[in-house]
């Protein structure tokens, strides 16, 4: 019952406001209220995916030892702090838990380093 009369409520302060919300990540309740995945939300689950990929990746080229690994997880945590460091700096004066996802991007930066961290380690051996 509950549910019902959250979503008459949800359409109809959606067509207050004119917004159809098909084919579009963010709908607008009648509040002001943003509803689906924003733009931040989703550049920072880019970034953490990405350093993910290279914490994969950096895993990957130290247990079978391959160069040429190392080298793509190094690019792609490199990448990723640079694009964690440029959202740190938009969002440089905002408090944390105000919805900017700072924190997403911090933990982006670490898995980075932690990517480009194994890679290193395969390419320094590699090196002697």
């Amino acid at each position: 019952m509950f549910l019902a009369i959250g979503s008459f409520v949800f359409q109809s302060s959606q067509a207050e406001l004119g917004v159809a919300g098909l084919g579009r990540a963010i709908t607008v309740t009648g509040d002001g209220d943003i509803k689906g995945i924003a733009l931040q939300r989703t550049l920072v689950m880019t970034e953490a995916a990405m350093g993910l990929t290279s914490v994969v990746i950096g895993l990957r080229a130290k247990t079978r030892s391959e160069k040429s690994l190392a080298r793509i997880a190094m690019g792609i945590g490199l990448i990723t702090m640079v694009f964690a460091a440029v959202h740190l700096i938009m969002t440089w004066g905002v408090v944390f838990g105000s919805g900017n996802d700072r924190m997403g991007s911090l933990i982006a930066i670490v898995l980075a380093l932690v990517g480009c961290t194994l890679s290193w380690l395969v390419l320094r051996s590699h090196s002697n």
